[in-house]
This record gives structure tokens, sequence and C-alpha cells, in this order.
């Protein structure tokens, strides 16, 4: 009878340990979906895609890079179609190219690269190379987000105006 409790309670202490409250409050901190836009390709653009599709769910497929490309500094109009040219530590690049909402991702089971990570963006007559590499985690909305502040970069785009 000892031995069932104990069992009993490691299991339940195993899996509670895999929980991560700051992980579930990230993702609850984004809200619901946008009414009328399913789940898919085309949600959420501008917020943290790695949030739910990086790894610890709940979003499926896990996504290695993700972002969204706004046409104009300051805005929320998508510059489609944009190409998003990522190059990891290794030289290996992967480019994705931009839907009609700005978003793009390349896929965990496509391609897992190496940090820091290159980024340069093409569209429209434009080109883009972001000054400052990716250290860990390759959604874009993790430090670039609406119009910015004083802890985050503005959103991704393309023109400044």
């Amino acid at each position: 009878m000892r031995a069932r409790i104990f069992f009993a309670a490691l299991t339940l202490a195993l899996g509670a340990s895999c929980y991560d409250p700051v992980h579930s409050d990230a993702v609850d901190a984004l809200g619901p979906e946008a009414d009328g836009i399913p789940r898919g390709p085309r949600h959420r653009a501008g917020q943290p895609c790695t949030t739910c599709h990086g790894g610890s769910g709940p979003g499926s497929p896990e996504l290695s890079v993700a972002g969204t490309v706004f046409a104009v500094r300051g805005t929320t109009v998508a510059s489609a179609p944009v190409t998003v040219t990522v190059t990891d530590a290794t030289g290996a690049t992967r480019s994705a190219a931009t839907n009609e909402v700005g978003n793009f991702f390349i896929t965990k089971s496509d391609w897992a690269p190496v940090f820091p990570l290159h980024v340069a963006i093409d569209g429209d007559g434009a080109h883009k190379n972001m000054v400052t590499t990716i250290g860990r985690d390759g959604g874009c909305a993790t430090c670039h987000r609406g119009q910015g502040d004083t802890t985050s970069m503005p959103g991704v785009f393309l023109r400044d105006q």
C-alpha cells in the first residue's frame, strides 16, 4: 500500500514539474483569437508566433523562425509579398515568403538553425538587413512589437514611410 501511494505521489510530482507558469501566462497574455480569423497561417499577425509554436505549445507545427512584416513603420498594413531570408551561425540560409497578412514562417521540421541568426527582407524594390542578430528566439515579435517602446523595437517593416 505504501509503495502505491509513493508511486502515485511520484507520478503526480513528475507530471506537475512539467508545468511552466511563465509560459502559460505568456500564452494567456496573447488573448483570444480575432473574430473571423481562423487559426492558421493568417492568424495573430504581429504577435509573437513562437510563444505558442516554439516547442512548448499549444500551437502546432513547431516553428523555428516566424513573424510578420508590415509595409510601413508603425502601421499594421501587411507588406506582401516580401521574401525573408535567414542565415544561421553556420552560414546555412532559408527563405520564406510573407502571405497576404504579412506572416511568414519556417517550421522546425524544415530547419533547426544554429543561433545567432541574421535576417534580411526584400520586397517591392526595397531591401533591409536587420542590424543586430537574433540570439535565441526566432519569433520576431518577441522583440518587435507595435510602435516599439522602452522594452521592444517597433514591428518589422519594409519602409520607413
